[in-house]
């Protein structure tokens, strides 16, 4: 905790999912922040039910916010999806702040994570090396009894951090990766099996296999074609509870469904190497293959699809 006072805005991204909405403004309410960023999707088309839900989950965030605070709002009349609703949101926040913490309705923090990203905010405002904070560790815990943080080339979204030096340069579209050098930069960047697991998911988000349903390998892209750097914290800050059936992404528990969380003590231990660990890459990649292979079978029944209709 820097000084006990949270003047790091928040951008929450809302959906249909009143009861988880009102669960992550409980923790953000521990740490009162000055300014709170609302952007909540609208009801998706032949789905009625969102109208209600929806319509609810944006009364439960604004009477949640019951401390004084700074309140703006974009919510959408029409369904933009899981894809451009998160990235222009996160568009929008930066826009009118040099930098932000980013939490999306499903992903629970422990208070330590607004500490853990505000100090990294501040602490590499103007480091060009450093392009993200996160709060999950995949992997519950790494090596916490050498210092509290470490640096990743990848990183997860679920609950995280980022400047509008570094998200002024994200590409939605992934033009880059078109580009048989970058390809090729990367996969000798990378460990052969990281390489292998990253390149998939980048290859079907280029060709729009995802359908607009995707915002955050555009992100881990953007990162790595620019070298940027993520803080790792030692423990696991935050839980994905947006499991099941009715979620986009993450409808089996697996082995990355609400991983238990752990507050870290401040001052924080300072890490003196400023290099990625490519363990805990490696590890991480495979941290969600049981998603992975789901999404690899998909494809492949798409692609039998089209060759026999």
């Amino acid at each position: 905790m820097e000084n006990g006072v949270l003047d790091t805005p928040i951008l929450l991204i809302l959906f249909n999912r009143p009861d988880h909405t009102k669960e992550v403004i409980r923790t953000i309410r521990q740490v009162r922040p000055k300014r709170v960023y609302l952007a909540a999707d609208g009801p998706r088309p032949g789905k009625p039910e969102d109208i209600e839900k929806c319509e609810a989950t944006r009364a439960v965030a604004l009477e949640s916010i019951d401390w004084e605070c700074e309140v703006k709002t974009r919510f959408q009349g029409q369904n933009l999806g899981c894809g451009q609703n998160p990235s222009q949101a996160i568009s929008w926040m930066l826009e009118e702040e040099p930098y932000g913490i980013i939490l999306e309705d499903d992903c629970i923090p422990n208070e330590s994570f607004f500490w853990f990203c505000q100090h990294f905010l501040k602490k590499f405002e103007f480091d060009e090396r450093v392009w993200m904070v996160s709060g999950t560790n995949m992997n519950k815990q790494w090596k916490p009894e050498q210092w509290d943080y470490f640096f990743s080339q990848i990183g997860s979204t679920w609950g995280w951090a980022t400047w509008s030096r570094a998200w002024k340069n994200y590409d939605y579209h992934m033009a880059g990766w078109a580009n048989p050098q970058v390809q090729e930069l990367m996969k000798n960047m990378l460990e052969p099996l990281v390489y292998k697991v990253i390149s998939m998911e980048y290859q079907y988000t280029y060709e729009g296999y995802y359908k607009g349903s995707v915002w955050d390998f555009q992100w881990n892209f953007t990162r790595m074609m620019n070298s940027g750097l993520t803080v790792m914290p030692a423990y696991n800050l935050v839980s994905n509870v947006g499991f099941g059936e009715e979620a986009t992404h993450t409808k089996g528990e697996g082995k990355i469904a609400r991983i238990p969380r752990k507050e870290l003590s401040f001052p924080l231990r300072e890490n003196p190497i400023f290099i990625p660990d490519f363990e805990f890459d490696r590890v991480i990649s495979f941290a969600d293959d049981q998603r992975l292979w789901n999404r690899a079978t998909r494809k492949i029944n798409t692609l039998v699809q089209k060759v026999f209709n």
